[in-house]
């Protein structure tokens, strides 16, 4: 699933928890800078190879999840 700017769903108020932004359902200019940072820091972990481009896409999922950022989609993997 891509998320993009301009999005409001109950998986955007997961990506605001794991980013560190306010949690308020909407993908808006607060969320993608903090996207962007976290694509910069995974990058920097060595765990991401994307662009820092603010959209969470399928790469930046599977890098928070390798990271251990998702817990409910590790368990999901595990079943």
């Amino acid at each position: 699933m891509n998320v993009r700017f301009g999005y409001s769903t109950e998986k955007i108020k997961e990506i605001q928890k794991i980013v560190g932004t306010e949690v308020d359902g909407l993908y808006g200019e607060k969320t993608l800078n903090a996207v962007k940072k976290y694509q910069e820091d995974l990058t920097g972990l060595g765990v991401y190879k994307g662009p820092a481009n603010g959209l969470w896409d399928a790469a930046t999922e599977a890098s928070s999840v390798a990271k251990g950022d998702m817990p409910s989609e590790l368990e999901q993997l595990r079943q």
